[in-house]
């Protein structure tokens, strides 16, 4: 569509995601070897980006740089980093621009003039919605790092938060405005609703009534369709593709079905997170299950131990800074969804992760070298 012409956007599928990767995509000429070359690219540059953000995460007399190549270093390794960098999908360009948005967030953080300010804030607010208009999980993501950056900031608090807002907020805004206009849908995307009803839900209606998930797929679809006054004569598994790009009629019958679902069966909704937490941040698909579950259980458990000494040290405002964007995006996916993922779902955040596991691995190192010291 692109390539024919159409820069409006009016494809449906946009509704779902926006034209972000589709751009990229138009630009190497649908080429999907150029494709991957390039989104393993975009995925490596992620590990320079690590680098610099950690360098003003080292607490004195501390070399910055000892921290900044371990954060580097796990980033290049990360099993799900690897994965999800060469591949067809989203995620690389989306990651990338998150990646400047958070090195940009830290360089607003320290700005030491009105100018440096508000470019900075520009910046990371205009990443933040390039990311979003790419994958659409981090659309709402200027909202939690406004607050922070209100409690970070004491010199031109006021500068620092209307720069962070202003791009975010208007590109925002304006496609949803585009949605309405074009796709007669005012939401920034459908994806979410789509997964909650046909990913969160149908897991809980699928474990509460034993169905299989076509029959469960088709019956959830039958209630869209039975809610919006549409007799159709029958209704398969497939039928739920036609609500990928919903109108706003449709959208709101989904999120109403849905949470019919979660509210007649609230033990099994309760009992399916732990089943998203395990596949959110311990699996990978398509990659060996002990060595994905083992690296990201050693991530995981070296990040929280990395965060606490952020604690320890009452570096609240650092703390807040690598913890506020894993718990927005965690939250959101298991909001939406506890099937149908695996690591990916967390992919967007993994130089945090890193820098806390960093800071940890450099707090261990210390304390062996002084307990080997001489006396």
């Amino acid at each position: 569509d692109i390539l024919q012409g159409d820069l409006a956007f009016t494809n449906s599928l946009y509704l779902k995601r926006p034209p972000g990767f589709s751009l990229l995509v138009a630009a190497l000429g649908i080429q999907p070897l150029l494709i991957i070359a390039a989104n393993i690219l975009l995925g490596a540059a992620v590990i320079p980006l690590t680098y610099v953000l950690a360098r003003h995460f080292a607490p004195p007399p501390d070399s910055s740089q000892k921290l900044a190549l371990l954060a580097a270093g796990i980033v290049a390794i990360d099993p799900t980093s690897i994965r999800y960098s060469s591949v067809l999908l989203a995620e690389p360009l989306a990651n990338l621009l998150l990646a400047f948005a958070f090195v940009s967030l830290m360089a607003l953080k320290q700005a030491d003039t009105r100018r440096a300010v508000m470019v900075w804030g520009l910046l990371a607010g205009g990443f933040i919605i390039l990311s979003a208009l790419t994958r659409p999980a981090a659309y709402l993501l200027w909202i939690p790092m406004a607050v922070w950056i209100a409690f970070a900031r004491r010199r031109w608090r006021a500068l620092a938060v209307v720069s962070l807002v202003a791009l975010a907020f208007s590109g925002m805004m304006l496609w949803k405005q585009h949605n309405a206009t074009y796709l007669r849908n005012s939401s920034f995307s459908t994806a979410g609703t789509f997964q909650l009803l046909y990913a969160r839900a149908a897991s809980v209606l699928h474990q509460a009534t034993g169905q299989d998930i076509d029959t469960v797929y088709a019956t959830l679809a039958g209630r869209v369709e039975e809610r919006l006054g549409n007799e159709i004569p029958k209704i398969t598994a497939n039928w739920r593709h036609r609500h990928l790009a919903s109108t706003d009629e449709m959208q709101t019958a989904m999120t109403e079905i849905a949470i019919d679902v979660f509210r007649q069966y609230p033990l099994y909704y309760l009992l399916t997170i732990p089943v998203g937490l395990y596949r959110t941040l311990l699996e990978i698909w398509t990659f060996s299950i002990w060595i994905s579950i083992s690296w990201n259980a050693a991530l995981l458990l070296a990040a929280g131990y990395g965060l606490w000494q952020l604690a320890r040290q009452r570096r609240w405002i650092e703390a807040a800074f690598l913890l506020l964007p894993c718990a927005y995006f965690l939250t959101g996916t298991l909001l939406v969804t506890t099937a149908s993922i695996d690591t990916r779902a967390r992919v967007m955040v993994t130089p945090l992760l890193a820098v806390m596991a960093a800071h940890a691995a450099l707090h261990w190192l210390n304390r062996r070298r002084a307990a080997s010291a001489p006396r």
